[in-house]
This record gives structure tokens, C-alpha cells and sequence, in this order.
């Protein structure tokens, strides 16, 4: 019950299984079920979750773990299966969330592969400061200071970012919110100096979500 209220808190539809024993799990796992995330108890009655967990590496399941436990016993030689985190009973709804923001941030794209006037290119979305468009021409501006012309239209461009990183502060700008430093209504500065507009309509909605991306930012640093 705690998961699935830290998982619609946070908006993220996602489905919840229960096993109570490893052999229901690998029947399901070995059956082409895929498995993004398990938490594994590390007392599994006459089994054992580390061992299990050691298995499912052997076998090359890809499926993230998180170990839940009563002790630390195994909180140094479980990290040898790479869990996400080590949690103690009882769990406390902060450290689920906590555990949640971790495999989000393991898996947050870092890259995005774009058709720049019909070169195929590869670029760290880090390296992205933000993307406008001026009559039918989309442009992209890097960090580095380099602009690329692109094919997509801004809207196009938009389903392919990550929402969680990119916000629209205007109909004609695309902005990377790593690189915001400050929000006035109605303008917004990023970290080379430069001062974007931001239009009145979008102004509550980027604010939020800005907010939101700093306060992700801090949870996973």
C-alpha cells in the first residue's frame, strides 16, 4: 500500500506484484514477464534473498534490486549484485520515495539521437541550453555556444525530450531547466546570462515544474 501511494503520488503508472516465493517470480521472469524493479526481502523464509538475488545476476536478469531486511548482515556483500539501496524494517514512505527517485534517476535518458539538416547525430541532453523556433527554421543552442538548424518542428522536438527536463517558457522556446538560474514574470535567466521571454500563459506551469526539477535535483545529489 505505501508503494503504490508513493508511485501515484509521484504520477507514475506502473503495475504491482506480489511473490512469496522465488520459484513464482522466475517462472514469471524466465517466461519473457519483464521486471523493472523488485524489493527483495534478504529472509525468504528457508531461502535466502541475497543468494537469490545472486542467482537472478547469473542468469542475466535485468531487473533492478532493492533489499529490504531486518539487518545489515548482508549490506556489504549485497552490494556485490549492485542493488539500488539497502533498507532496514520497518520502511518508512520517505524511503520508498527515496528508493523510486534512485531507479528514476538510473534511468533518466542522458542522450537523445537527432536529424540536424539530415546528419544523424547523438548529443548529451546536458549539452542542450534551449531549442527555438523563428519563422520555419528550429533551432537548437548548446552550451558550448554552437547552434544547430534542425528539420523537426519545435513540437515534434518536444515529444522526443524529457519532459521532467524540458519545459516550454514560450511559444517559440524550448528550455533546458538545468540551465535555469532565475524565473521573473515574465522573463527567465539561464547560466550563460542570457534572458529568455516567457509568455503569460505558460508562466505558472513552467514555474512549478521548475520548481519540482530542483527539488529532485537536491534528492539525488
Amino acid at each position: 500500500e505505501k508503494l503504490a501511494a508513493v508511485l501515484s503520488a509521484k504520477s507514475i503508472d506502473a503495475e504491482i506484484e506480489v511473490f512469496h516465493s522465488t520459484a513464482a517470480f522466475l517462472h514469471q521472469a524466465e517466461s519473457g514477464q519483464p521486471f523493472d524493479l523488485i524489493f527483495l526481502d534478504i529472509y525468504l523464509g528457508a531461502e535466502n534473498g541475497y543468494y537469490f538475488a545472486k542467482k537472478l545476476r547469473g542468469e542475466h536478469i535485468d531487473v533492478d534490486i532493492v533489499f529490504i531486511t531486518t539487518t545489515q548482515d548482508y549490506a556489504v556483500a549485497g552490494y556485490d549484485v549492485s542493488p539500488i539501496l539497502y533498507l532496514v524494517k520497518p520502511i518508512q514512505t520517505e524511503q520508498l520515495a527515496y528508493a523510486i527517485e534512485l531507479f528514476l534517476k538510473k534511468h533518466r535518458p542522458k542522450q537523445i539521437i537527432l536529424n540536424l539538416s539530415g546528419e544523424t547525430i547523438s548529443l548529451n541532453i546536458a549539452d542542450i541550453l534551449y531549442i527555438e523556433v523563428y519563422g520555419h527554421t528550429t533551432c537548437l543552442h548548446l552550451v558550448s555556444g554552437e547552434s544547430r538548424k534542425l528539420r523537426l518542428p519545435l513540437n515534434k522536438l518536444e515529444q522526443q525530450l524529457p519532459s521532467s527536463v524540458f519545459i516550454r517558457s514560450h511559444q517559440s522556446y524550448l528550455v533546458n531547466m538545468g540551465h535555469i538560474l532565475s524565473i521573473t514574470r515574465y522573463q527567465l535567466t539561464l547560466s550563460t546570462g542570457l534572458n529568455l521571454p516567457i509568455s503569460q500563459s505558460k508562466y505558472l506551469n513552467l514555474q512549478n515544474s521548475f520548481i519540482l526539477h530542483m527539488k529532485q535535483q537536491k534528492l539525488w545529489l
